[in-house]
């Protein structure tokens, strides 16, 4: 099905409409809700009704009036309450999470739920937390969720209803999200990380694109989205070893690190970016390590001058050195004087972000390498 009715009715982008349908399938498609009440955890017996986005009044110290999950599933027999979280396109709201977990929310909702249905009491609470890439909430109460579980919910034989037209394409659209096609070779990678389409987003592309630009088990990884002033929405990927991070607990300055590969897509500039930093472990901004120990500040600014000076005399090719508060080296991506005047490929990039990669790390091992003989 190539037309769907969510963007014929421009509600694609829409992520109370993906609340909307799941709480309409559950209400009205036995199938979905069986398949959904064993994700889960629980069974169909019955008892389940079901809430979308019901305004829950809260008292609170903050002065916060009310608070509206996206989907409540609740059980009239067990007193088991589902609290589902769902968070398609955006990201979680200040401390959203750690709200609904609190003790005055469940209490709220206990209220709420007791105005409908006076029997029930003592409820059991679980939370789950939805979202496209299992993205972690800030509570720890809350149990990740993905659409691509979602997906496997959804029963594979439909109907000709208009419920069963929408899980049909729900479906669709998770399956080509998770399937989404790598570049090819000869792709621009800007044209290729712009090509948006239903729920794949330009942050997929970048996914999509960051996990086939290196293949080896030597990095550990992550992915997310940052930005800097003056710029917008950044996607990010890092990539390091174990052993170039330091202790996030070491007390001395001239041991405290975290090395690392950062690729960067400034959307705002199209700016496309690899950087080697070395920061502090955990990241401090300038403002907050400015306020410790100056020992521990003397300390680490003499360690990290010791390895951009290191990294400097060894000169690796192609990497442009420079020294910022994060910063060591980079490399432009985004230089079309270094492509003969042309958007860079795929291809090229890989060929080149390999070979950066692969000469750096030679020389961050046998620094760290070195350091850790002199210590001992």
């Amino acid at each position: 099905m190539d037309e769907h009715i969510f963007d014929i009715l421009g509600i694609g982008s829409r992520e109370d409409s993906y609340t909307d349908l799941l709480g309409h399938a559950f209400n009205k498609n036995s199938a979905f809700k069986k398949n959904f009440l064993s994700l889960l955890g629980e069974k169909d017996d019955n008892d389940w009704e079901y809430e979308i986005r019901p305004n829950i009044p809260i008292k609170s110290e903050s002065g916060r009036k009310k608070d509206i999950p996206d989907l409540i599933l609740y059980n009239k027999k067990t007193n088991v309450v589902l609290l589902i979280e769902n968070k398609i396109f955006s990201d979680e709201g200040w401390n959203q999470t750690e709200r609904y977990a609190s003790r005055e929310f469940k209490d709220s909702i206990e209220e709420y739920l007791k105005s409908r249905y006076p029997a029930l009491q003592n409820l059991y609470f679980k939370f789950f937390y939805l979202t496209l890439d299992g993205t972690k909430p800030s509570s720890k109460e809350f149990q990740i969720l993905t659409y691509k579980d979602i997906s496997n919910a959804i029963p594979t034989s439909f109907g000709n209803t208009k419920l069963d037209i929408l899980l049909k394409e729900l479906k669709e659209r998770i399956d080509e999200y998770y399937n989404w096609p790598k570049p090819k070779d000869d792709d621009e990678v800007l044209k290729y990380l712009k090509n948006t389409r239903r729920l794949v987003n330009s942050f997929r592309n970048f996914q999509v694109l960051v996990n086939n630009l290196i293949e080896s088990d030597t990095f550990l990884k992550k992915i997310g989205i940052t930005a800097n002033r003056g710029s917008g929405y950044i996607p990010i990927c890092l990539w390091y070893k174990k052993t170039w991070k330091s202790n996030p607990e070491e007390k001395d300055g001239g041991k405290c690190y975290n090395i690392h590969f950062e690729f960067q897509w400034d959307t705002k500039y199209n700016s496309l970016r690899l950087y080697l930093h070395y920061e502090t472990n955990p990241y401090m901004t300038q403002k907050e390590f400015k306020t410790l120990d100056e020992d521990f500040q003397k300390e680490y600014k003499k360690s990290r001058d010791d390895f951009f000076y290191y990294v400097k005399e060894k000169n690796p090719e192609s990497w442009k050195i420079k020294k910022t508060y994060l910063g060591i080296a980079y490399y432009p991506f985004d230089d079309k004087e270094n492509n003969d005047g042309k958007e860079i490929k795929f291809g090229k990039m890989k060929e080149i972000f390999q070979e950066l990669v692969g000469n750096m790390t030679l020389i961050i091992d046998e620094y760290l390498n070195t350091k850790k003989i002199e210590r001992n």
